[in-house]
């Protein structure tokens, strides 16, 4: 089974963006460093820029998955936020490395399907 390859892209370009602006709750710098370069506000948590509008486009569709599918929202998160390969999401998932492979391309399937506004059409 392949992958749909618009969709990969769209969740790593998705991910690399969080991972970069902190929005999983682990901190790239230290809160007293960010305060120092922006103020108090800038210490904070949250992210240091507004999400791209590409990124937005994504990030609803991925929410939308987690309501819908939580295997694969699971794979998901594992996968590109965590940086498991297949064979290590199969042993944490519990299922079978050709699951894990479906469960991907599907999740992948439906993030592009909901970004190009077609999340009924299958």
């Amino acid at each position: 089974m392949t992958q749909d390859l618009c969709g990969h892209l769209l969740l790593r370009e998705w991910a690399a963006w969080a991972g970069e602006q902190n929005v999983l709750g682990l901190p790239t710098r230290s809160t007293i460093e960010r305060a120092r370069q922006g103020g108090l506000e800038r210490g904070a948590c949250s992210p240091e820029g507004p999400m791209p509008p590409e990124i937005r486009k994504t990030d609803a569709a991925v929410s939308r998955l987690r309501l819908i599918d939580q295997m694969a929202w699971r794979a998901l998160k594992l996968h590109y936020l965590s940086g498991y390969p297949v064979f290590r999401l199969a042993s944490e998932m519990k299922i079978s490395r050709r699951k894990v492979e479906f469960t991907l391309v599907r999740a992948q399937r439906l993030v592009r399907m909901e970004r190009e506004g077609f999340a009924n059409a299958g």
